[in-house]
């Protein structure tokens, strides 16, 4: 079984300046060295943070429902 190793404030860093300079989700976790599905679940739950917390929980059924691994979650 594969540990899982947290997210560091590093990579997160690395993951919000990428994103901001429009990068998709293959090229951050390529550039960091960390596993796809680690940084499309990092950027899916960000997104959903961001917004107004009446819609926390259908912004987070939604996100997980959609998000796919092959294009950047926006």
């Amino acid at each position: 079984m594969a540990v899982r190793r947290p997210l560091t404030l590093e990579e997160r860093e690395e993951i919000a300046v990428g994103r901001a300079r429009g990068e998709g989700v293959r090229e951050i976790a390529r550039s960091i060295g960390r596993n796809l599905s680690v940084i499309s679940r990092e950027v899916c739950r960000n997104r959903v943070l961001r917004r107004g917390s009446s819609s926390l929980a259908r912004s987070a059924f939604r996100c997980w429902c959609t998000c796919d691994l092959s294009v950047s979650c926006q």
